[in-house]
């Protein structure tokens, strides 16, 4: 499937195509095969054919009538206006290939602000779910009389019975909640 991109007023047309065609003419052919009137459109618009590189847009050549019947590879052929010759029309491949740059950052970041009010939303609904509960101060828990123990090293959440807590897939570096833990004292002789 080649792809082929029109810009200027010839996107009334349909501004992309994905054709099954092996050379540039082919291709211009289809597109007025199914949208008739678009090769009258592209003739009186003085418009310019060229194949870009899907890669790297400095990769540019323009399509003159010998080179219509060659075969093209991976590249994507634009139809654009011409603007005071073929050599400024040119020129404006990578400024229109960083336009598309900006929308796909925009996008991402458009997915990540949806992912995130995603988070929230189902945090909130967790917390309504199993409704409010006491909070727990350290001093309710821990008494100045208890001497430190290493016994159960590392993170370690401390999490009330019946408090929401978050489920984590993968591997992560964070604490658990004990269950149950027993330590038994044994004096050895030496």
């Amino acid at each position: 499937m080649k792809t082929v991109k029109l810009f200027g007023d010839l996107q009334a047309f349909k501004a992309d195509w994905e054709l099954e065609v092996t050379t540039p003419g082919e291709a211009l052919r289809a597109i007025d095969a199914n949208r008739p009137g678009f090769l009258q459109a592209a003739d009186a618009g003085d418009y310019i054919v060229l194949l870009v590189d899907k890669d790297n847009t400095d990769l540019i050549r323009q399509v003159t009538i010998e080179l219509s019947s060659a075969p093209w590879g991976d590249e994507i052929l634009w139809v654009i206006p011409r603007i005071g010759g073929e050599v400024q029309a040119a020129m404006l491949i990578p400024y229109l290939a960083w336009a598309g740059y900006a929308a796909e950052f925009i996008a991402n970041v458009a997915a990540i602000i949806i992912n995130i009010g995603i988070s929230l939303a189902t945090s909130a609904i967790a917390n309504v779910i199993t409704g409010n509960k006491k909070s727990v101060r350290a001093g309710e828990t821990e008494h100045y009389e208890s001497k430190p123990s290493f016994i159960s090293n590392g993170p370690v959440n401390v999490v009330r019975a019946g408090h929401p807590y978050p489920i984590i897939a993968g591997r992560f570096l964070c604490g658990s909640i004990v269950l149950s833990s027993q330590v038994h004292v044994k004096d050895i002789p030496l």
